[in-house]
C-alpha cells in the first residue's frame, strides 16, 4: 500500500513545481495582454490616421482618384465628382478607364504594367 502514497516531501516538490507553472503561466498571460493592449492602440492610431487621411482627400481642391491594382476606381473625391461630372457612388468599383479619352487609357495599360 505504501507503494501509492506519496510522501510530505514529494507532496511539497510537487506543490512547488505546479506553483512555479502557475506563476509562468500568469507572467506569460500578462505579456500576452500587454501585447494585445498594444495592438488595439496601434489600430485606433490607424484608423484615426486612416480618417484624417480620407477627410484631406475628400475636401482636397485637387482630383484625386484611388486606382487598386485592377485599375478599379478606389476613391474618387469631390473634386473629381466636378471634373468628371460622375459621384463617387457611381464611380467606386467602376475601371478608371471608363473615365478617360482613348488615348489615355493607352498610358494608362502601361502604368498597370509596369505594376
Amino acid at each position: 500500500m505504501s507503494c501509492c502514497i506519496a510522501s510530505a516531501e514529494e507532496l511539497q516538490a510537487q506543490l512547488v513545481e505546479v506553483q512555479r507553472a502557475l506563476a509562468d503561466s500568469r507572467q506569460a498571460l500578462a505579456a500576452k495582454q500587454s501585447a494585445l493592449i498594444e495592438a488595439e492602440r496601434l489600430l485606433q492610431v490607424e484608423s484615426e490616421a486612416h480618417d484624417s487621411l480620407r477627410q484631406c482627400i475628400s475636401v482636397a481642391n485637387a482630383l484625386i482618384i484611388g486606382v487598386d491594382r485592377h485599375g478599379l476606381i478606389s476613391h474618387w473625391n469631390k473634386k473629381a465628382e466636378e471634373v468628371f461630372g460622375s459621384s463617387a457612388d457611381s464611380a467606386l468599383r467602376r475601371p478608371l478607364a471608363d473615365f478617360l479619352e482613348r488615348s489615355d487609357r493607352a498610358a494608362l495599360a502601361e502604368l498597370q504594367e509596369i505594376g
